[in-house]
């Protein structure tokens, strides 16, 4: 009598992505290009700085023009023997000289607030025109992630096969003293899988994006390949660790 055949433990489909997850994922990504057009704090900041430095250009300008025309008035109205005439003329050529080596620094310092003004200008009228796009993208990614997050702890918990590219590369349980962190970055590398449709089982993220990918997924490859690097080192201590 032939013996029953012990089946293999199925992997846990991690990745696993129907239309509607699928979906999900593409509505989750639409807000994520639209963000990565938009200014980061720290570029606001810089355009904010840039204005700034225009206004108070302008203002020494325009005191050290006002000093000019006081002179060149004095100058205008009276006698060169008059009580006042010379020390007005030296006025004049002090503050000409001084123009003359601001004007160059002036027209700098306008020409980066113009292009400052315009970045801020372009980036309110993305974020007015796309407000709602980014509102519903922030919602599908909280809930996409929500979902990934629990079935990777359900796959854990039951202890269920995890496919090779999450294992050998986060492990099969966290490798950190911060499980929370840990789950987060598992989920957006699934996350990743599903929004790229990356089916490679030997690589967690696939192949490097081209030059011709867009930004957005160049970030984020290289963003979660920084973290999974890391988190590869530490799993390499704990196998290893003499």
């Amino acid at each position: 009598m032939t013996e029953p055949r012990i089946s293999e433990p199925e992997l846990a489909a991690l990745d696993a992505a129907g239309p509607e997850l699928a979906a999900l994922a593409a509505l989750a990504e639409r807000g994520e290009c639209i963000t990565c057009r938009l200014l980061t704090p720290a570029m606001r900041a810089s355009c904010e700085q840039a204005i700034a430095a225009w206004q108070q250009c302008q203002t020494h300008y325009l005191r050290v023009q006002q000093r000019a025309i006081a002179a060149s008035r004095t100058i205008a109205t009276r006698d060169a023997d008059h009580e006042g005439y010379d020390e007005a003329v030296r006025e004049f050529r002090i503050v000409r000289d001084e123009l003359n080596r601001l004007c160059p620094h002036r027209a700098r310092v306008q020409n980066s607030a113009n292009n400052a003004q315009a970045q801020l200008a372009h980036d309110r009228s993305l974020r007015q025109r796309h407000a709602q796009d980014i509102e519903d993208s922030h919602r599908a990614r909280t809930d996409l992630e929500k979902l990934l997050r629990s079935r990777i702890s359900e796959a854990i918990q039951w202890r269920r096969p995890l496919p090779g590219w999450f294992a050998d590369t986060l492990g099969g349980t966290p490798q950190s003293d911060n499980p929370a962190r840990w789950l987060e970055v598992a989920a957006q590398l699934v996350r990743y899988r599903i929004t790229y449709a990356v089916t490679d089982l030997g690589s967690a993220l696939g192949t490097r994006p081209g030059p011709s990918a867009c930004a957005r997924r160049r970030r984020w490859f290289g963003e979660l390949e920084r973290e999974l690097l890391a988190y590869q080192a530490l799993l390499f201590v704990k196998l290893d660790p003499a």
